[in-house]
């Protein structure tokens, strides 16, 4: 059997879940949060991509109606908020919340 190589991908949207654990309250997260997952993911998942990989894989998903996708299956909805001292944000709201 084939070993399931983890993406970059896959761990933006696993960890996008995570942070809703262990009760679905909102939360928020910026873009220095989503160049952080390097580290994230190496920790986890024993999986290396530099931070850059990441920011690009976040603008990927957000306009090529990826997002869509996991907000539809995961359950949740994403929303830009103000950016915070000039850097985007975002919040995840889980749909029992909205």
């Amino acid at each position: 059997m084939k070993e399931l190589k983890v993406t970059a991908e896959m761990i933006l949207r696993w960890w996008i879940r995570y942070k809703l654990l262990p009760t679905p309250l909102i939360m928020q997260f910026a873009s220095h949060d989503i160049e952080t997952l390097s580290e994230y993911g190496e920790r986890v998942y024993g999986v290396r991509h530099n931070p850059a990989t990441y920011s690009r894989k976040w603008r990927k998903v957000r306009l090529d109606g990826t997002m869509a996708d996991w907000m539809t299956m995961d359950g949740y909805t994403i929303q830009e908020v103000s950016p915070v001292k000039g850097e985007k944000a975002w919040q995840v709201i889980p749909v029992t919340s909205v």
